[in-house]
């Protein structure tokens, strides 16, 4: 029976990231005692916030890239989650899924936290049995927003004023 192992992980540097900072996260799925006898497919819905910030993108080691299709294919700014299709016969290797994201634009301290994110793999049933094992150990990955340090204060330069003169102040 073959076997996909599915793991993720995460470009995001600096860690933590800026509020909107991008970064790729990186699926990979390594097919062995293949080659497949049916689909398995890749899913990951992006926290809330997040979205896909350009070209999502496959490869594979075995020059079988073509087995791998994902949807939304493409540039797709703004969605919050794809799949990915493994073709039944794909053979022995590691496919790799490079997603660009955009994090969320944080506005208060309680978006400033860290974001967990889990791909899922299945295989589709061969006559009503699992086309395959799937193993999904490391197939999370976390990334932690922070909030801009931002702090103004605001002072009076002269605080006797008469009635009528301009007031003059510090913004700092």
């Amino acid at each position: 029976n073959p076997t996909l192992t599915l793991s993720k992980s995460s470009s995001a540097v600096p860690s933590p990231l800026g509020s909107g900072g991008t970064f790729n996260w990186v699926l990979t799925a390594v097919v062995s005692s293949g080659p497949t006898v049916a689909n398995a497919t890749i899913t990951d819905t992006l926290p809330p916030g997040f979205t896909v910030n350009g070209t999502i993108t496959d490869s594979a080691d075995n020059g079988q890239a073509a087995k791998m299709t994902c949807t939304p294919n493409g540039a797709v700014p703004g969605a919050t989650g794809f799949s990915c299709t493994l073709a039944s016969t794909a053979a022995n290797g590691t496919y790799t899924i490079t997603v660009p994201v955009k994090a969320p634009t944080v506005t208060g301290s309680t978006q400033c936290v860290q974001y967990t994110n889990v791909a899922t793999a299945t295989f589709a049933a061969v006559g009503g049995v699992p086309g395959g094992t799937v193993v999904q150990t490391n197939n999370s990955n976390s990334v932690t927003v922070t909030c801009p340090a931002l702090s103004i204060t605001k002072s009076a330069v002269d605080s006797n004023v008469d009635f009528g003169q301009n007031v003059q102040f510090d913004i700092v």
